[in-house]
Protein backbone atom coordinates (compact mmCIF):
# COMPACT_ATOMS: atom_id res chain seq x y z
CA UNK A 1 0.00 0.00 0.00
CA UNK A 2 1.38 3.32 -0.82
CA UNK A 3 1.75 6.27 1.76
CA UNK A 4 -1.18 8.92 0.55
CA UNK A 5 -0.01 11.22 3.54
CA UNK A 6 -3.24 11.63 4.01
CA UNK A 7 -4.00 12.91 7.65
CA UNK A 8 -7.09 12.70 10.58
CA UNK A 9 -9.39 15.85 9.71
CA UNK A 10 -7.68 16.19 5.75
CA UNK A 11 -10.42 16.13 2.96
CA UNK A 12 -10.27 13.49 0.57
CA UNK A 13 -11.83 12.88 -2.40
CA UNK A 14 -12.30 9.42 -4.30
CA UNK A 15 -11.56 8.22 -7.88
CA UNK A 16 -13.91 5.94 -9.29
CA UNK A 17 -12.83 3.70 -12.51
CA UNK A 18 -14.81 0.68 -13.21
CA UNK A 19 -15.12 -1.15 -10.31
CA UNK A 20 -11.60 0.06 -8.23
CA UNK A 21 -11.66 2.93 -6.17
CA UNK A 22 -9.11 5.19 -4.81
CA UNK A 23 -8.71 7.49 -2.26
CA UNK A 24 -6.64 10.62 -2.38
CA UNK A 25 -5.96 13.93 -0.60
CA UNK A 26 -8.19 16.68 -1.86
CA UNK A 27 -7.19 20.57 -2.18
CA UNK A 28 -10.57 22.22 -1.12
CA UNK A 29 -10.39 25.59 -2.78
CA UNK A 30 -12.00 28.63 -2.05
CA UNK A 31 -15.89 29.91 -3.54
CA UNK A 32 -15.81 32.43 -5.84
CA UNK A 33 -16.55 35.22 -3.73
CA UNK A 34 -19.01 37.88 -5.22
CA UNK A 35 -18.03 40.91 -4.50
CA UNK A 36 -14.37 42.69 -4.64
CA UNK A 37 -12.75 43.90 -1.65
CA UNK A 38 -13.75 47.62 -2.18
CA UNK A 39 -17.16 46.28 -2.50
CA UNK A 40 -16.81 44.63 1.05
CA UNK A 41 -15.38 47.44 2.56
CA UNK A 42 -18.33 49.59 1.13
CA UNK A 43 -20.33 47.24 2.90
CA UNK A 44 -19.01 46.76 5.73
CA UNK A 45 -19.18 50.80 6.31
CA UNK A 46 -22.96 50.98 5.05
CA UNK A 47 -23.52 48.07 8.24
CA UNK A 48 -21.71 49.66 10.47
CA UNK A 49 -23.56 52.84 10.08
CA UNK A 50 -27.17 51.69 9.97
CA UNK A 51 -26.68 47.94 12.33
CA UNK A 52 -27.76 44.39 10.91
CA UNK A 53 -30.22 42.94 8.71
CA UNK A 54 -31.45 39.21 8.73
CA UNK A 55 -32.44 37.89 5.35
CA UNK A 56 -34.63 34.70 4.44
CA UNK A 57 -32.65 33.61 1.26
CA UNK A 58 -28.90 34.11 -0.05
CA UNK A 59 -30.50 35.70 -3.13
CA UNK A 60 -32.52 38.33 -0.96
CA UNK A 61 -29.45 39.12 1.00
CA UNK A 62 -27.43 39.68 -2.18
CA UNK A 63 -30.38 42.03 -3.49
CA UNK A 64 -30.48 43.95 -0.44
CA UNK A 65 -26.63 44.53 -0.75
CA UNK A 66 -26.42 45.37 -3.94
CA UNK A 67 -29.14 48.06 -3.35
CA UNK A 68 -27.42 49.66 -0.62
CA UNK A 69 -24.31 49.67 -2.53
CA UNK A 70 -26.01 51.96 -5.30
CA UNK A 71 -26.75 54.88 -2.71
Amino acid sequence: MRNTHIKPGDPVGFLIDGSKVAVCKAEISPAHDPFTQKEWKKITTVFKSKGGKTYRSHAESRTHLKRLMRK
